[in-house]
Formats: C-alpha cells, structure tokens, sequence
C-alpha cells in the first residue's frame, strides 16, 4: 500500500539539495533575517530541523551534505542557516534525489 509522506518526512530519509528555485540565500533565523550568501543552487545540504513559522514551513540545512552517491562538494564552505521550503513562485527550494546514482 502507498502511504503519503509529508515533505518534513520525505526529506528525513534522503540526499537532499537546494533547487534551482532557491535564491542563494541562507538566513540565521527561520524567519528571513540575517542573510548571507552561501552556495549555488543544487548544492548537496543535510536538513538539520525545521520549523513552522506562522503558515510558512523552514529548514535548518548544513553545507556542504552528501549527494545522492555519497559525496560530498569539498568545494562547498561549511556553513548552516535557514530556507524556506518554498520560493515566492511555491516551488520547493529544499528537495531529494528519486533515483539515486
């Protein structure tokens, strides 16, 4: 039987990167303060938590995480901080890779 997982559940148990989507921004606070600019899109991260805020949902992500064969960018700085799961256009900017290597 299928069973559907909400997108917290979904990211839990998979490598995950930031989409193209994703405006390159990293914040210190789920709430979209305290921003740096850290990476380029479809980069490796590990979700570390997340966090409603009001209606919008966020994820603490760490750079540089594993891609879906197990490597990680040494090219990527360390570095952890907030996105929201969805741009302003409503697509995901956190997602996973389906198919592996």
């Amino acid at each position: 039987m299928n069973r559907f997982l909400q997108l917290e559940e979904l990211l839990e148990d998979h490598a995950v990167y930031l989409t193209k989507d994703w405006d390159g921004l990293l914040y210190d606070e789920p709430d979209g303060t305290g921003l740096a600019v850290v990476a380029e899109p479809e980069t490796a991260v590990r979700v570390v938590s997340k966090l409603r805020v009001e209606d919008q949902l966020w994820f603490e992500v760490r750079l540089p995480g594993e891609d879906a064969c197990g490597e990680v960018d040494e090219g990527v700085s360390e570095a952890t901080g907030w996105v929201p799961a969805n741009s302003a256009n409503g697509r995901p900017v956190v997602w996973y890779w389906s198919r592996g290597c």
